[in-house]
């Protein structure tokens, strides 16, 4: 009988060695998941942050270019009135030289 105690005693040595080790592995792997679970959480709020601050960037940058493109705008166009208004000046001029020039030379080829 103290040999079939003794084994049961080694038995249940056993087993508790090999809980103990279960434990022990068991606590490790969740140390190791939540640390991996934390550097998780830092890294997706860094790409959050970091995103986050891309917008605002192209936001600035499309307001930026949006603004460029109305003052190149705006800019065509005041070229195109003054290009319009010299146009006429100029061919205001022109009929007045022409028109100087046929009073002078009255059709003939001589002054009057």
């Amino acid at each position: 009988m103290t040999e079939r105690l003794d084994r049961i005693e080694a038995i249940l040595e056993r087993n508790a060695e090999q809980m103990a080790q279960s434990q022990q592995r068991h606590d490790t792997d969740f140390a190791r998941i939540s640390q991996l679970q934390e550097s998780n959480a830092r890294s997706i709020e860094a790409n959050s942050n970091a995103i986050a601050e891309l917008r605002q960037a192209q936001a600035v940058d499309r307001a930026d270019f949006r603004a460029s493109v109305e003052d190149m705008v705006s800019t065509i166009i005041s070229l195109a009135e003054q290009a319009e208004q010299d146009r006429v000046e100029f061919r205001g001029t022109v009929q007045n030289i022409l028109d100087a020039l046929t009073q002078r030379f009255s059709g003939n080829g001589h002054s009057t």
